[in-house]
């Protein structure tokens, strides 16, 4: 059967801990090649605790990613790991906290709703963005796995660059408008201040929900930016 290799990111968040000796950041200082090999020796002592790749990412993205599948050709996964380089689904590592066409050129078929242009790879890009949402469904964050599991789903053969181009084309086309907000941004003294009162009154809400909340009230804040402040305010709480 026919093999169709996709390639994803990685994720910082993670489902398993992380020993403070495979975060990046503690990596001491010096040349690029000196760092390189004490990564490599850090991450490689702890052989023990190495998990497959495909269990050790978490969120909505990575959900997405576990769902790939199609009945009509084989479909290996890979993932660019900032820790690791590139890297299969089935491949072991260690957990870590790091943050970043053979035969025809039509073979290659990018998903990246936040790019207009790739230098050099326009041809490959296939035409989507935020209106897409409307056709996916879930969070905006995992737009691009979402999309990617459509394409691997519905497609009945390999699927091309040049096939996928004029289909998302038209459906981009076919999506109603993005929706336009007059929110007003807050600091992360008021945003916190929110979440906290919130917290008071129901504390099991997780913050999604609080951010839904947050934004009926007309209020801005990016989801990540959100999540962040939630976690500081949890953290207070719990001493």
């Amino acid at each position: 059967m026919t093999v169709v290799n996709v390639v994803v990111t990685c994720t910082k968040d993670k489902r398993y801990p992380v020993s403070e000796e495979c975060q990046l950041r503690n990596v001491p200082g010096g040349t690029v090649r000196e760092r390189m090999q004490e990564w490599h020796t850090r991450t490689n002592r702890h052989w023990r605790t190495h998990v497959p790749v495909k269990d050790l990412y978490a969120g909505d993205h990575w959900a997405n990613v576990r769902s790939f599948e199609s009945s009509y050709f084989d479909i290996d996964i890979w993932v660019c790991s900032a820790g690791f380089g590139l890297v299969r689904f089935d491949d072991e590592i260690a957990p870590y906290a790091a943050t970043f066409s053979k035969s025809h050129p039509d073979s290659l078929s990018i998903v990246c709703s936040g790019a207009r242009s790739l230098d050099g790879l326009d041809r490959n890009l296939i035409p989507c963005d935020a209106r897409l949402q409307a056709a996916t469904g879930g969070a905006r964050r995992s737009l691009n796995t979402r999309l990617a599991h459509k394409i691997l789903r519905e497609s009945r053969q390999p699927p091309t660059a040049s096939s996928l181009s004029k289909r998302y084309r038209k459906l981009l086309n076919e999506q109603p408008p993005l929706a336009r907000y007059d929110r007003q941004p807050l600091s992360d003294d008021e945003v916190k201040k929110f979440i906290l009162q919130q917290l008071k009154i129901e504390p099991s809400l997780r913050h999604t929900p609080l951010l839904r909340m947050f934004r009926e009230n007309d209020n801005a804040c990016e989801q990540k930016r959100f999540a962040s402040l939630y976690t500081e305010v949890l953290e207070s709480l719990n001493g």
